[in-house]
């Protein structure tokens, strides 16, 4: 399993219900499967279509008036497919868009004002912008056969020549992790506003998260992860965490427990402290 999309929605009747789209297949083979799960049975029978494709690399799922319309899946071979979430696999794909190389990441941009886009972040360092209406329109007329999206109505924005791992949206821009490096964008513009590299000059930004002004981020064969300031001065380093402090402290002995912890504490404290610069 490479990747997965959450869906969450209300049914005909009403019912909350929630799907799992999963991802898996082989780099080496020319054949894909798509997994579906529908959490709200118990137990969740699954049901799946084979997409004739290289490996799956990403996928997420598109909304539109808050409505999980589609689900995107990113493969080894740079072709994005859309398929309409409502018909799940009674379906073939609405849609391919043929990307430049591997698609690495995705991310539905929509900031509720002007902008409401897909990004993909590819392999060779540049992002890809699709607006939405161009792949609903596709999915709602062509929804009985494969049509390819020109290539032309793709943005494209380069940023280096690593992958583009990971994508977030904060505050009205975006976050790309490329390479060493944290970009940030004004997307109606396609034009950087900031970016940092990491210290780690040797290995590439794995993941990026946002949460409370704060940006963190991990490279790959490391367990530090960085605390970054996503305000003025963005950018700016804040603290780091030793992910192994989670391992340390289950496999310290009760023993040899602090003796001023409750019996609870030390069941349950394993959040390692984030070490201020």
């Amino acid at each position: 399993v490479q990747a997965l999309a959450v869906r969450n929605y209300r049914d005909s009747r009403g019912n909350e219900r929630c799907q799992v789209w999963i991802g898996s297949g082989s780099t080496a083979g020319q054949g894909s499967q798509l997994s579906i799960y529908d959490l709200s049975e118990r137990p969740a029978p699954p049901s799946g279509m084979a997409l004739s494709d290289r490996l799956v690399l990403c996928m997420i799922t598109v909304t539109l008036n808050n409505k999980p319309l589609l689900v995107l899946v990113g493969c080894l071979s740079g072709n994005l497919w859309c398929y309409d979430a409502e018909k799940g696999r009674q379906q073939r794909p609405s849609c391919v868009v043929r990307m430049q190389d591997a698609v690495v990441s995705l991310l539905h941009y929509d900031d509720c004002r002007e902008v409401n886009v897909i990004v993909a972040g590819l392999a060779n360092g540049s992002l890809a912008v699709l607006e939405h209406s161009q792949l609903l329109g596709c999915s709602l007329v062509a929804a009985a056969a494969q049509v390819d999206a020109p290539s032309a109505d793709l943005r494209v924005v380069e940023l280096g020549t690593e992958p583009v791992m990971d994508l977030c949206m904060y505050k009205h821009q975006l976050w790309c992790a490329c390479g060493t490096k944290v970009f940030v964008l004004d997307v109606a513009k396609r034009t950087v506003v900031h970016s940092w590299a990491v210290p780690e000059r040797k290995c590439k930004i794995s993941n990026l998260a946002i949460s409370s002004d704060l940006v963190w981020t991990s490279v790959k064969g490391s367990a530090i992860v960085r605390v970054w300031s996503a305000v003025e001065p963005i950018g700016r380093e804040r603290g780091e965490i030793n992910c192994l402090d989670f391992i340390r402290e289950r496999e310290q002995p009760a023993a040899h427990a602090h003796p001023e912890r409750g019996a609870f504490q030390q069941q349950t404290n394993y959040m390692p402290v984030i070490r201020h610069l």
